[in-house]
């Protein structure tokens, strides 16, 4: 059971997301107002240790951290569209002044919110004849990258035709902190009005029976859209992908163990980048296998002008051509962890091999510090984003993919590595590519 948290956000009467392009067509108050309850879902909800039903495709053990799954409720940074059963846009719509942040059993980690809207939309009228099917678009945490404005208009505008917009945003690369300086960036903490967090979207289709708001409707009298079960919860992804690097140096079984004065991960960097994303995955992405909602990407979906920072082929170099981005201290990720091993992390872009042509490929320079190591005590390695086996990287990936998390773990370092080399031969790396739920 979902317990509704005390705290209830409100918004503002008029524009739930503050953007300048709302919607509200000329038939706003020509129709008799219908009540709907739906369930938006930024991470796979847990009951009592069990995991609810949802979309195949939406599957994984990755939870996320309270600033991973917050959607901007608290600055009216989030959209909510309405379109028909043919896909097109019947219009924007602001939610009632309740919707509710909801927590599983465990924890409070702003996984599910429950929203109620009362719409006066002609086309319900509709499902006095017969079954009526509609959809329901969320775009969130949008407004602090500059992201570009869709094109709406309705009953012209398709669920494809905004997806083909490719609207981007801007990758955000630095947190500044209160003392002036800056660290790789990092969502802000929930409930910060003018926060920074991970840009998210999410489609789900709903079909209503015939006569469904002939009075026996849920409780305060709304028809409840999203099921127990949760195999209707709009269910979102976020529009970066995460990187960790995980400092396993002589570590066998966990950290508190750790022998005294091990060598040790004390830097990480991302050299080259894509600077800009876009908000919605490809329209073939959600629409796959006859079924049109959130999924799990399968490929990238390129911004149309995706610039690209490439960086110097040579990791040695202090130039690095405005490509570089630094990881931080993932405290969220490391506390979750069972062995407490330090996790690096940096969130980018979906990025393809194939959209930058030659340029200089993206690669991760990671800084080794060696107590015992006297004047060379610090040594940079590249590590290549590319798949292991028996710790010797294979090939490059040919991407990176929004919502998953691409998971390096570094357990040992060769006394015989010199700087210079291109491939680290680490004793183990291995890369895991979880569902990043």
């Amino acid at each position: 059971m979902l317990v509704a948290l005390p705290a209830v956000l409100l918004f503002a009467v008029s524009c739930v997301n503050d953007y300048d392009n709302c919607t509200t067509p000329a038939s706003e108050h020509t129709a008799d107002p219908v009540k709907l309850r739906f369930t938006i879902v930024t991470r796979t909800a847990m009951d009592n240790h069990t995991r609810q039903t949802r979309a195949a495709d939406i599957s994984g053990e990755e939870t996320g951290t309270a600033p991973e799954n917050y959607l901007n409720l608290a600055g009216h940074d989030i959209r909510f569209l309405l379109f028909d059963g043919e896909q097109k846009l019947l219009r924007e719509f602001t939610p009632d002044a309740d919707i509710t942040v909801a927590e599983g059993s465990a924890n409070s980690n702003y996984v599910t919110y429950t929203v109620r809207a009362t719409i006066a939309e002609p086309y319900f009228a509709r499902a006095a004849d017969g079954n009526l099917s509609f959809y329901i678009m969320v775009v969130a945490n949008g407004k602090p990258y500059r992201q570009n404005a869709f094109a709406l208009a309705p009953g012209t505008t398709t669920i494809k035709a905004i997806a083909d917009q490719l609207v981007a945003f801007t990758l955000p690369t630095h947190t500044e902190l209160p003392d002036g300086s800056s660290i790789g960036w990092v969502p802000s903490q929930p409930g910060e009005a003018d926060g920074e967090y991970i840009p998210m979207a999410g489609l789900q289709q709903f079909t209503l029976p015939q006569g469904a708001f002939n009075g026996n409707n849920g409780p305060e009298g709304f028809v409840e859209l999203s099921p127990g079960n949760g195999n209707k919860d709009i269910n979102m992804l976020r529009a970066l992908a995460k990187i960790e690097v995980i400092d396993k140096i002589d570590i066998t079984d966990n950290l508190a163990n750790a022998p005294a004065g091990r060598v040790s991960v004390e830097k990480v960097e991302l050299l080259g980048y894509c600077a800009t994303g876009t908000v919605l995955p490809a329209y073939g992405q959600w629409n796959r296998n006859g079924v049109l909602e959130t999924q799990q990407v399968e490929a990238p979906t390129m911004a149309s002008s995706l610039a690209y920072r490439a960086p110097n082929s040579d990791y040695l170099a202090t130039n690095q051509n405005n490509a570089l981005i630094d990881f931080h201290q993932d405290k969220n990720a490391t506390e979750s962890r069972e062995d407490g091993c330090p996790v690096f992390s940096v969130y980018t872009t979906e990025y393809s091999l194939a959209a930058i042509g030659n340029a200089v490929r993206p690669y991760v320079r990671v800084t080794v510090q060696d107590p015992n190591g006297g004047n060379q005590g610090s040594r940079l390695y590249q590590l290549r984003l590319a798949n292991y086996a028996g710790g010797t990287a294979e090939d490059d990936i040919d991407f990176l993919l929004r919502n998953h998390i691409y998971r390096y773990e570094i357990t040992s370092v060769s006394s015989s590595i010199q700087v210079g080399y291109t491939v680290c031969p680490w004793d183990e790396n291995r890369l895991d590519v979880p569902d990043f739920n």
